[in-house]
């Protein structure tokens, strides 16, 4: 069994249709759970990647479990594929419901394991937008942290310096008064110690903005990198394509249920999305990013 293919839970009365659903989904490799007895509870315990359920038209109004999932925090993330009998009314109300896709019964195989793949990539996509919006946040609050940080660094270097600063404020105001009472022909030796002081003044003070400095500047520069990626033969210039769709738009598949494809086919081109985060480091629009996004970009390439 492959387990990257994904957990599903089948949730249908009628035992000769579930044990189908069942099968066609376990012979395409999937993880499969029947066991909703427990309605959540099972389905916490189970954790799906999707649902299978179905459902007949007069209870569509009352699928609590379909309710409960999409209406609890901590499973609205699954998917739910329903299978339902009849036509276009039946599966507008199923959406309406809160399911992700509808199919009518009696369904295709190929059919539904296309639509369960639709539905387990756009929840990967999800997925991976919102890792990167929380790895976004998250650096946001480093950057926070890090002002925190520089201003309890500045609070203690202010607090272990304050004896030199005293003293050179001292030292300041000492030669100045020296300065002042002094001939001004032996002034010299003294104002340039005065200005010897201040220049050790003005370098603590300096030293102390640096960071701050730094973090304000390249704060607002954060982004969000997407690529989407394009295949295309060296020698042809040909552009990858889905060999060819089904009549739900998903492209057709193998035996082993993979995707077709065709360097001549007609089905839409194939592309590839890519995430990662950066710093935009120029106004010609220039990124730095961190050597691991882009050793993923090149092995997703």
């Amino acid at each position: 069994m492959n387990s990257k293919a994904g957990k599903l839970l089948v949730v249908e009365s009628d035992d000769a249709l579930r044990e189908r659903i069942v099968a066609v989904l376990r012979d395409a490799g999937y993880e499969v759970s029947t066991n909703y007895q427990h309605g959540m509870k099972a389905v916490l315990a189970f954790d799906p990647d999707a649902v299978v359920l179905g459902a007949d038209p007069p209870q569509l109004d009352c699928c609590d479990l379909l309710s409960e999932i999409k209406g609890s925090d901590q499973t609205n993330h699954i998917r739910v594929v329903m299978l339902s009998p009849g036509g276009s009314a039946e599966r507008t109300r199923g959406l309406d419901l809160g399911a992700d896709d509808v199919l009518s019964l009696p369904f295709d195989p190929h059919e539904l394991l296309s639509r369960v793949r639709s539905q387990l990539r756009d929840r990967s996509v999800a997925t991976a937008i919102t890792r990167l919006q929380t790895g976004m946040l998250t650096e946001q609050k480093l950057m926070e942290s890090s002002r925190r940080g520089l201003e309890a660094s500045e609070h203690a270097l202010s607090l272990a310096s304050d004896p030199q600063n005293v003293q050179l404020q001292k030292k300041s105001e000492d030669l100045r008064s020296q300065i002042a009472a002094s001939k001004a022909e032996n002034t010299s030796v003294l104002q340039n110690q005065l200005a010897a002081v201040e220049t050790r003044l003005q370098k603590l003070e300096t030293e102390g903005k640096v960071a701050q400095t730094i973090i304000g500047s390249y704060e607002p520069s954060v982004c969000l990198i997407h690529v989407v990626l394009g295949f295309r033969e060296h020698a042809t210039g040909l552009r990858l394509h889905y060999a060819e769709m089904t009549s739900s738009g998903a492209p057709k598949t193998d035996e082993h249920d993979n995707p077709l494809l065709s360097l001549t086919g007609s089905g839409p081109e194939v592309h590839l999305d890519v995430f990662g985060t950066g710093f935009l480091v120029s106004s010609a629009g220039q990124i730095l990013t961190n050597h691991h996004v882009a050793e993923t970009l090149v092995a997703e390439r």
